[in-house]
């Protein structure tokens, strides 16, 4: 009887080691199928935890933050194709949506290179265009393309976008001529002051003057630029070439 127990016992456990070395064998080969069918049944939870962990780094770690979020075109992109314009587009939707919580809760890293104007109008272009990137995405899943529809669908919402950021823009490039206009009427009048302070304030000013070294106004590119008068009776008048607005200042430095 215990010979027989001894024998059981020793091919049991010969039967393990088989076992063991057969798994150990074929491991190597089976681990990456394996993988691959984690990797895509969980697909969405992935690109998920990439969405939100990126998020987070770019809002509390990165400081090129506006840069930095056209990292999520590539990861939109890869939805898309992967899992799907509905996944794509409303992926892209809770990353706009993330992204403008930030922005409304403190915007000032966000405006380091931009202000309110153009971080609205980029980030507004940014959104319309990560939206269509999960669209576009998903044309590529095997090779399906376009529908009509979907390709009348991508056109209007391009449209929408062109007509929303094409006046913002114009809008944005008026105030920034504008800008240049009073900033060349203020340093005129500054180099004006320092005139007035070394030579008294009954002469006249001119631009000339204002230009020589000694008071060193420099006039910017497409400004056009005229004034007149002595430190009680100064005046001014300022504008850009591309821009139909003109600008006053008088003789207290006040611009309108």
């Amino acid at each position: 009887m215990k010979k027989l127990e001894t024998e059981a016992i020793n091919t049991t456990l010969e039967t393990e080691e088989g076992l063991e070395y057969d798994f150990l064998e074929e491991a190597p080969e089976r681990l990456i199928p394996r993988l691959q069918t984690v990797f895509r049944d969980n697909l969405h939870d992935i690109i998920l935890l990439i969405v939100l962990t990126s998020l987070m780094a770019i809002n509390f770690v990165i400081e090129a933050k506006l840069e930095s979020l056209n990292f999520f075109f590539v990861v939109i992109l890869a939805a898309g194709y992967s899992l799907g314009k509905r996944f794509a587009v409303l992926t892209a939707f809770l990353t706009i949506l993330i992204v403008w919580a930030f922005i409304l809760s403190d915007n000032t890293p966000f405006l380091i290179h931009y202000n309110n104007d153009s971080l609205n109008f980029y980030m507004t272009l940014w959104g319309g265009f990560l939206i269509l990137t999960g669209w576009l995405g998903s044309a590529f899943e095997n090779n399906k393309g376009f529908t009509l529809i979907e390709l009348l669908t991508v056109i209007g919402i391009i449209g929408v976008l062109a007509a929303i950021a094409v006046p913002a823009f114009n809008q944005y490039k008026g105030r920034s001529l504008d800008a240049d206009a009073k900033s060349n009427l203020h340093n005129i009048y500054l180099a004006c002051k320092g005139y007035w302070t070394e030579n008294g304030g009954g002469n006249s000013c001119t631009i000339p003057i204002a230009k020589s070294t000694a008071y060193g106004y420099m006039q910017s590119s497409g400004i056009s630029i005229g004034v007149s008068g002595d430190e009680t009776t100064f005046s001014g008048t300022g504008s850009h070439v591309d821009s139909a607005n003109t600008w006053t200042i008088n003789s207290i430095g006040s611009i309108s």
